[in-house]
């Protein structure tokens, strides 16, 4: 029998879990160098801290299988509060254990908690596993673009391009 798979919301203490579950997505994908946030950042920022995101991780006997992170917006044309969902990751030894779908799960019963009427994210277009899981939940995939204008004009807003190595 396998241990039960729990989903909690992340704490200040989770920073250095936090980042160790976003560094793993980026290795999954390829793109370490884009990963600018350190843990510093994540307790300033992050639960705890400004509470400019949250998090739900999921666990199972100790060990982090998983977490899904999340901003709160406004839908102007549609009038509502709306979450946005900024990265959802599962391990590799995790996934078919329907983590990815109670981590979902945990955000949309926040949605409704909180009289959000939507919640939004962006898949690459290339990721059609995760496009059919997403569309197993019931989402919507929309066809648009997604455009990111840097403030300062670089990427990233002006900091540091080089990883600082934090593993």
């Amino acid at each position: 029998m396998k241990p039960e798979i729990s989903i909690r919301a992340a704490t200040a203490a989770d920073a250095d879990l936090l980042y160790a579950l976003m560094r793993a997505l980026a290795e999954y994908e390829g793109d370490v160098r884009h990963l600018l946030i350190d843990r510093e950042a994540l307790r300033r920022d992050g639960p705890g801290g400004a509470e400019r995101f949250g998090a739900f991780i999921a666990e199972s006997d100790g060990e982090a299988l998983g977490f899904v992170s999340y901003t709160r917006t406004y839908a102007i044309w549609a009038a509502h509060a709306r979450l946005l969902i900024d990265d959802v990751y599962v391990s590799d030894a995790a996934r078919g254990r329907g983590v990815g779908e109670r981590l979902m799960q945990a955000v949309r019963e926040l949605a409704r908690s909180e009289g959000a009427g939507s919640i939004r994210w962006t898949v690459q277009p290339g990721n059609t596993r995760a496009q059919a899981f997403y569309a197993r939940l019931g989402a919507t995939g929309m066809e648009r673009q997604v455009w990111t204008w840097w403030v300062d004009g670089r990427e990233g807003g002006g900091r540091k391009q080089e990883m600082k190595n934090e593993k």
